[in-house]
């Protein structure tokens, strides 16, 4: 939308104001309302709603991403454009946490950080953190406790000399 073409009323920029307020405070934390509930909850018409997101994100307050919507820029989060090319997120969360079992990040025996910090730290749902870690289960690196987390099993790249994981 080109700024040019849409002039704000009074209640598309108080909205602003008021979004802008939320988000800086961190009462908004990382995810962030879509276009039809801000135009709902301000009570502002489409194109009012869409203005506020594209001066959001011209702002870098927040970021939209094709298929995940929009979402609060935050220090804690890493952008989601630092999920690598050609990879997707389940596979971007399982190389990492794989590569931090390997290199003793993760020692044999640790718990990892639960998927809700997982996700966090990624950017992404913790259902995504949860479902990426899931090969990790079936090839013997990690176990689930219930009601205690996930640990680390196996580091393949550390064998005693009777060839086993230590």
């Amino acid at each position: 939308m080109s700024s040019t073409s849409y002039e704000p009323n009074e209640r598309a920029l108080a909205a602003l104001d008021d979004m802008r307020a939320r988000i800086t405070s961190g009462e908004t934390g990382t995810r962030f309302l879509q276009g039809n509930q801000i135009r709902a909850y301000y009570r502002i018409r489409h194109l009012s709603a869409a203005w506020i997101l594209d001066t959001l994100r011209e702002e870098s307050l927040v970021e939209t991403r094709m298929g995940k919507g929009s979402r609060v820029v935050s220090p804690r989060v890493p952008p989601w454009s630092q999920t690598p090319k050609g990879l997707t997120a389940l596979e971007h969360i399982e190389r990492t946490v794989r590569s931090r079992i390997y290199l003793d990040v993760y020692p044999v025996g640790s718990r990892l950080p639960s998927v809700s910090a997982l996700g966090e730290e990624f950017g992404f749902h913790f259902n995504t953190a949860a479902r990426a870690i899931r090969p990790l289960r079936r090839d013997g690196l990690i176990e689930y406790r219930r009601g205690q987390g996930s640990f680390v099993l196996a580091n393949p790249a550390r064998k005693d000399h009777r060839g086993k994981a230590k």
